[in-house]
C-alpha cells in the first residue's frame, strides 16, 4: 500500500489512472517515480551507514566547535590545517588500499579472502609509515620558514596520531566492504565516546588546544581499533609474497583512482593553506567554521557513499549495467531531495547558525556556508558518478573529469582568493566542483551506453 496519501487517494479513485487528465497523470507518475527511487536506496543498511558516519562526523564537529569557541579563530585555523592533512591522507589511503579491496574482495572466499585481507592490512601499514615520514619531513621545513610557529607542535602531534587514525579508517572500510555495518558502528561508537570523554576532561582542566585535541583523537582511534584487530585476527592471513602480488594488481586499479583523488580533492585540501598564507590564521578559522557546519550535511553524503561504493560494485557484478544504473538513479534522487533542503537552509540562516555554534565573531561565515553547501551538493553527485565508473572497472575515466576540475579550480583560486579571502576560496571550490560534476556525468553516460552495447552484443 502506498504511504503517500495523495497518491493513495488517486489510485483508489482511479486505479488505472485512465480517468485523470494527461497533465495530472504525468505529474502523478513522476511523483511515484521519485518516491520509489528514494525508497530504493532507503534500505536498512544504508541508514545504518549514515548513522555510523554521523558518529564519526559528530566527533569531528564537536572537536572543531570546542576548539573554535575556547581557542578563537587562530586556534581553529591551526586545527583546520592539521585536519586538512588528516583528510588528505585518509582519502589517499582509501583509494590505494580500501577501494581496490571493495572491488576485488567479492571474487574471493575462505582462505583466499583472508589472504587478500591480510595483504590489504600490510598495504595499510606501509602507507602509514610513508605518512609518518612525510609529516616528519615537513617539521624542519616549517621550523626553517617560521621558527617558533605553533604549527610545529601541531605537526609533531599529528605525526604521532596519524597511524591510529588511518588504521581506524581501514577497519571501517573493511567492515563496509563486507556489509558488517553493526561492527563498524560498534567501533565508531566506542571511538566517539572515548574522544568526547577526553575532550570533556581537557575542558575541565582548561587544557584544550589544537595539539591536545589531536592527541585526544589519536587515543580515541587507537584503543577501539586495537580491540577490533585482536577480536578479528582470524579474518587476516599474512604472506609477504602474496602481499606484493596483490599490491601489483591493486595498483593497476588504484593508480587512476589515486591520480583522480589527488586532482579532484586538491582544491579542498589546499584551500586552507592558501588562505593562511594570504590572509592569516583568523581567516582560515572562519573558513574552517563554514566548512565544519556544511559538514553536518556532508556526513550524510559520506554515509551514503560508504554504502553505495560496495553496493554499486555488487550491483554491476550481479546484474550488469542496468542494475548499476538503477542504484545510481536512486542515489541521485536521494541527494537531490535531502541536500536541496539543506542548501535552502544554508542560504537562509547560515550566518545565524555560525554565530550560534561558534560565537558572534563567526557570523561572517554565513556566505561561506551558503557557497560551500552548493559545492557539497555538486560533490555528492560527482561521488555517485565516480562510484558508477569504479564499479565498471573504469577508474581512469574519472581522471579526465578531475583534470578539468583542477584547471577550473586553479584559475578561480588565482582570481578570487587574493581579493575575497575565505569567500573567494569557497567560490573557487564551487567552480571546481560544478565542472567536475558535469564532466563526470557526461563520461558516465558514454560509459553506460558502451557497456549496454557490449552486453547486448553478448546476449544477442
Amino acid at each position: 500500500m502506498n504511504s503517500d496519501p495523495d497518491i493513495a487517494e488517486a489510485q483508489e479513485c482511479c486505479p488505472s489512472q485512465e480517468c485523470l487528465p494527461e497533465p495530472e497523470k504525468i505529474a502523478l507518475q513522476q511523483r511515484v517515480s521519485i518516491i520509489e527511487r528514494v525508497k530504493g536506496l532507503a534500505t536498512h543498511h544504508a541508514f545504518l551507514s549514515i548513522f555510523d558516519q554521523g558518529l564519526v562526523a559528530g566527533a569531528s564537529f564537536v572537536t572543531s566547535v570546542l576548539v573554535g569557541r575556547y581557542g578563537g579563530k587562530e586556534m581553529l585555523g591551526l586545527y583546520a590545517l592539521a585536519w586538512s592533512l588528516t583528510l588528505f591522507l585518509r582519502s589517499v589511503q582509501e583509494q590505494v588500499v580500501s577501494a581496490p579491496y571493495v572491488i576485488y574482495c567479492r571474487r574471493k572466499t575462505g582462505r583466499r579472502l583472508a589472504g587478500y585481507a591480510g595483504s590489504s592490512l600490510l598495504h595499510q601499514g606501509t602507507f602509514s609509515l610513508l605518512s609518518i615520514a612525510g609529516l616528519s619531513a615537513a617539521i624542519p621545513v616549517v621550523l626553517w620558514q617560521s621558527p617558533g610557529s605553533p604549527m610545529v607542535s601541531v605537526l609533531a602531534i599529528l605525526t604521532l596520531a596519524i597511524p591510529a587514525v588511518l588504521l581506524r579508517e581501514f577497519a571501517r572500510h573493511y567492515d563496509f566492504a563486507h556489509f558488517k555495518i553493526y561492527r563498524a558502528i560498534t567501533l565508531d561508537g566506542a571511538a566517539t565516546a572515548l574522544q568526547l570523554i577526553l575532550l570533556a576532561t581537557l575542558l575541565y582542566w582548561n587544557s584544550l588546544t589544537a595539539v591536545t585535541a589531536l592527541a585526544a583523537m589519536a587515543i580515541a582511534c587507537f584503543v577501539p581499533t586495537v580491540v577490533w584487530l585482536i577480536a578479528g585476527a582470524s579474518r587476516f592471513r599474512f604472506n609477504a609474497r602474496r602481499s606484493v602480488k596483490d599490491w601489483n594488481r591493486n595498483w593497476f586499479f588504484a593508480k587512476w583512482a589515486v591520480a583522480s583523488q589527488l586532482l579532484g580533492s586538491a582544491m579542498t585540501f589546499v584551500a586552507p593553506w592558501i588562505i593562511v598564507l594570504t590572509h592569516g590564521e583568523a581567516a582560515t578559522g572562519v573558513f574552517a567554521a563554514g566548512s565544519t557546519l556544511v559538514g553536518i550535511a556532508n556526513m550524510f553524503v559520506i554515509g551514503v557513499a560508504n554504502y553505495i561504493g560496495p553496493k554499486t560494485a555488487e550491483a554491476y557484478a550481479e546484474g550488469g549495467v542496468n542494475r548499476l544504473v538503477a542504484v545510481l538513479k536512486n542515489t541521485v534522487t536521494l541527494f537531490i531531495v535531502v541536500l536541496g533542503i539543506f542548501c535552502i537552509g544554508a542560504f537562509g540562516i547560515g550566518n545565524v547558525l555560525a554565530a550560534f555554534v561558534y560565537g558572534g565573531d563567526f557570523a561572517v561565515a554565513g556566505p561561506i556556508i551558503a557557497i560551500l553547501s552548493l559545492n557539497m551538493f555538486a560533490n555528492a553527485l560527482s561521488i555517485t558518478a565516480g562510484n558508477g565508473l569504479w564499479a565498471m572497472h573504469e577508474p581512469a575515466a574519472n581522471f579526465r573529469a578531475d583534470v578539468a576540475s583542477i584547471v577550473v579550480g586553479v584559475i578561480a583560486t588565482v582570481a578570487l582568493i587574493g581579493p575575497f579571502g575565505a569567500a573567494g576560496a569557497a567560490f573557487a571550490l564551487l567552480a571546481s566542483g560544478v565542472a567536475d560534476c558535469v564532466i563526470r556525468f557526461a563520461i558516465l553516460r558514454v560509459a553506460v551506453a558502451n557497456r549496454r552495447r557490449q552486453e547486448g552484443a553478448r546476449n544477442g
